[in-house]
């Protein structure tokens, strides 16, 4: 294994250096009280999405996210994209470990725009999930409202089941 130059440890050093003043800026983050309870509101709020069957209510709910969300983003958090926000999870079952980390500092997801997820299956009929999701730096619980209500307003076709699923612009 070759030996490291000098100027090589030290631009080591510097990123070690930067790590640790990253990792003390979250910290001094989550520290603040504020930010605790925005995370709860934010929670609180994508129970409520989930639990809601009234569009209108809903709505008027994803917005209040948005805003806790554009909070949490001038405090230095970023947020992820609403997990399972489709329906209920059910009685008495906890919310999953990525749920509850929805708010950590970490890769962002956002869910992608109808229109330019549909101008996407035009130019690439037959894709599948994941290049879908690799095209649009998103992951699939992201994805997922945004397809779903595409093929429910009969502006996408799928072929095949589960992992086979390929999705085409009608």
């Amino acid at each position: 294994m070759p030996r490291l130059s000098t100027d090589d440890k030290i631009k080591q050093l510097e990123a070690k250096i930067a790590a640790i003043r990253e990792r003390a800026e979250r910290k001094k983050i989550k520290a603040n009280p504020a930010v605790k309870y925005m995370k709860a509101a934010l929670k609180n709020l994508e129970r409520s999405i989930g639990a809601t069957d009234d569009p209108v209510l809903r709505k008027s709910l994803d917005e209040a996210r948005g805003n806790v969300s554009a909070c949490l983003g001038l405090c230095g958090v970023t947020t992820k994209a609403p997990r399972g926000a489709q329906g209920s999870r059910g009685r008495g079952r906890a919310p999953s470990r990525a749920r509850a980390a929805n708010t950590e500092n970490g890769p962002h997801y956002a869910a992608p725009d109808a229109n330019d997820l549909l101008a996407y299956l035009r130019s690439n009929p037959g894709s599948n999930s994941e290049s879908i999701t690799k095209q649009f730096s998103t992951d699939a619980v992201s994805l997922r409202p945004v397809m779903r209500k595409l093929i429910d307003e009969g502006k996408v076709k799928t072929q095949g089941e589960r992992r086979g699923t390929r999705y085409s612009a009608t």
